[in-house]
């Protein structure tokens, strides 16, 4: 190993170890300090969120990936897996931006520990996946980079349809997707996954970029 790539696999290790203990700090500060109100709740509430649970998911990523590292181990399903969640917390990313903050705010959506889930956490793993994975990836792993947000939509909906929307945001429709109604629900989560498709397609074409840079200069 050069030394270039052992500056870099330090690098990367460092930025797994900081994604892994910001998401488990912030998400604890929520779950036990957090005030009842707009996208926030505490304890096991806090999981309804996708912001939540794409957080965690780049956690626990961070962890198998540090994991593997420690027994000199890369397999391709660590990589996948730093992928699809390299893509959730970037739909994290893209909803406050062009949805959430707009309509409740970006002092809200930025503050706190939200600045970590919605904000930090979403660029340093992305950031990490385009410039430090050093893992090929095909057109066929999109479909794990798209399936959480999937697995997400069908328990969001389904949850709604069992148990209704209500009024506010203290109901099953947390997001406000169903506030124009069913259709324009399922229109709104089809574009989300179009979304989330076409950001996975963007992340995996940019670290490919950056790979096949690297071997034209090895």
């Amino acid at each position: 190993m050069g030394r270039f790539d052992a500056m870099k696999k330090k690098i990367r290790i460092g930025l797994n170890l900081l994604i892994a203990v910001s998401v488990i700090l912030s998400w604890l500060f929520m779950v036990f300090y957090a005030k009842t109100g707009i996208l926030t709740g505490r304890g096991v509430r806090s999981l309804r969120y996708f912001t939540v649970l794409s957080n965690l998911f780049a956690a626990a990523a961070a962890i198998v990936w540090l994991f593997c590292q420690a027994r000199g181990r890369n397999p391709k399903t660590a990589a996948v897996l730093k992928y699809a969640a390299a893509v959730s917390v970037g739909l994290t990313f893209l909803v406050v931006l062009v949805f959430l903050g707009p309509r409740f705010g970006f002092a809200g959506m930025y503050g706190g520990y939200n600045l970590w889930m919605h904000l930090l956490v979403p660029l340093m793993a992305m950031g990490e996946f385009i410039f430090l994975n050093d893992t090929p990836l095909t057109l066929s792993d999109n479909a794990w980079a798209v399936a959480p947000m999937l697995l997400y939509g069908v328990y969001y909906v389904g949850n709604a349809a069992v148990n209704g929307i209500g009024k506010g945001w203290g109901t099953n429709d947390w997001y406000g997707f169903l506030t124009w109604g069913w259709g324009w629900g399922a229109f709104i989560f089809a574009a989300i996954a179009g979304i989330t498709f076409l950001l996975g397609l963007l992340l995996r074409k940019a670290n490919a970029l950056v790979l096949r840079k690297k071997s034209a200069q090895a």
